[in-house]
């Protein structure tokens, strides 16, 4: 990750631009809907009623994503 940015929820994550598509297909594989957002931004658009358990959960995946690729 090279940058956060966003508003609330309405996150962009900034990374390398070889690494975009890869990191997108997995988070699809696990069921996570980002999509992208420029050259090499990830973006998360997650719904108006949502629970903390739901984005703890998102950042547990994300965490063990990144780490992998």
């Amino acid at each position: 990750i090279t940058q956060i940015r966003g508003e609330g929820l309405i996150i962009g994550l900034e990374v390398t631009t070889d690494k975009r598509n890869k990191i997108l297909k997995i988070l699809q594989d696990e069921k996570i809907l980002t999509i992208p957002a420029g050259e090499n931004v990830i973006r998360f658009l997650p719904p108006y009623i949502i629970e903390k358990e739901q984005v703890d959960e998102v950042v547990k995946n994300l965490k063990k994503i990144l780490t992998s690729v």
